[in-house]
C-alpha cells in the first residue's frame, strides 16, 4: 500500500483528512493523511456554485456538514480531479498547501486510470 502522509510532520493533533484509494476486492491501495484546513483551502479554491452537481466535494464540502464523518466514496472523481487541475491555476504558492493538492491530483489520476474509487474521511 502507497501511504503519503502530509498530516503527522506539521498538523499531529489537529483536525485530519483521510482520503483512500479502493480497488475493485476492496482491498486499500493508497492512503493520503493530510490536515482538515489544507483540504478545506484546496476545496475553496475550486468555484463553489450552487447549481454544481449535487454528488461533487464541492458542493457537498459546502452544504452538508455531515457528508464525509465515515468514509464516503467520491462519487463525481473525474469532476474533481478536473477541478483540482483547475486550482493548481489559481493556487496561491503557500508551500504546505502545494504538496496537498499535488497528493490529491496524484491520488485521483490513480484511481481513475486503475478503475479504482475514492473514500474520503473528514474529521470535524
Amino acid at each position: 500500500m502507497k501511504t503519503i502522509d502530509l498530516y503527522s510532520k506539521h498538523y499531529l493533533g489537529e483536525l485530519e483528512t483521510t482520503i483512500i484509494e479502493k480497488d475493485s476486492s476492496d482491498e486499500i491501495i493508497f492512503e493520503l493523511r493530510l490536515c482538515y484546513g489544507d483540504f478545506g483551502n484546496i476545496i475553496n479554491w475550486i468555484p463553489y456554485n450552487e447549481e454544481a452537481n449535487p454528488k461533487s466535494v464541492v458542493y457537498l464540502f459546502n452544504t452538508d456538514f455531515s457528508w464525509g464523518r465515515d468514509f464516503t466514496e467520491i462519487l463525481s472523481l473525474s469532476e474533481f480531479y478536473d477541478q483540482l487541475i483547475t486550482a493548481t491555476n489559481l493556487v496561491p504558492s503557500h508551500p504546505l498547501d502545494l504538496p496537498a493538492l499535488d497528493s490529491l491530483k496524484e491520488m485521483c489520476l490513480s484511481a481513475l486510470h486503475n478503475g479504482n474509487k475514492l473514500f474520503i474521511k473528514l474529521s470535524h
